[in-house]
């Protein structure tokens, strides 16, 4: 839980890294600051498309190896981002997108142990990660940024998912959790849409989830922009 935990702060504070430096960053990268909402829906379509594909990595790899591999998508995202170039700035929120995916099925699965009692208590912790980090964003990045310009601040966010990287590594060692299966030949993108024709309820769910996230993301960017 600590792990997962530690990892999903670290996705917390790099998705917020662009929304929060989007003041000095965008202007360098020649992207107009009200454009931001293109960036933000960059990133949302890379987490849609990683969570549609999540089962593949979780069949294929033990949940530990996964979140490592998630980490270092949110790396290689913020990587891209010190470029300050329009292009590679919108390659970069589609990599933070798909790094972001796998981090709640993957910590999910390594949940599954926990006594019957305590998941609702243990899952609510974990998805108390990624605003701890957006708030550990807002605090510190536009600190760092103001002292040591914003590449600094943006290292800062890549360092913290490399500490979360190797916080997960004992977990491999001990190999916990390791995947078995294989991933069914017929099965695509598309196989998970299918439960929302299957199962009663999950369209609405599904509709209202969109909501909630549309009205969340459109009120941080307004707060920023």
């Amino acid at each position: 839980l600590a792990c997962a935990l530690l990892v999903h702060l670290a996705v917390g504070l790099s998705l917020q890294s662009v929304p929060v430096l989007a003041p000095v960053l965008l202007p360098e990268s020649g992207v107009p600051l009200h454009r931001l909402g293109l960036v933000a829906s960059t990133t949302a379509v890379g987490t849609v498309l990683g969570l549609l594909a999540a089962r593949h990595p979780a069949l294929r790899l033990s949940p530990s190896s996964t979140l490592q591999a998630s980490c270092l998508l949110l790396v290689a995202g913020v990587a891209l981002v010190t470029t300050a170039s329009a292009l590679p700035l919108f390659v970069a929120a589609l990599v933070l997108g798909l790094g972001r995916a796998q981090t709640t099925p993957s910590a999910a699965q390594m949940l599954g142990a926990v006594p019957g009692g305590s998941s609702a208590l243990a899952f609510s912790v974990l998805q108390s990660g990624a605003p701890a980090g957006g708030v550990l964003c807002g605090l510190l990045l536009p600190a760092v940024a103001a002292q040591h310009g914003w590449r600094v601040s943006v290292a800062v966010a890549a360092a913290v998912s490399v500490t979360a990287a190797l916080a997960v590594q004992p977990l491999r060692r001990w190999g916990l959790h390791v995947g078995s299966a294989a991933v069914p030949p017929r099965e695509g993108l598309a196989s998970p849409l299918a439960l929302l024709r299957r199962r009663d309820g999950m369209a609405q769910l599904a509709l209202i989830a969109c909501a909630l996230a549309a009205a969340q993301i459109s009120c941080m960017l307004f707060a920023v922009t």
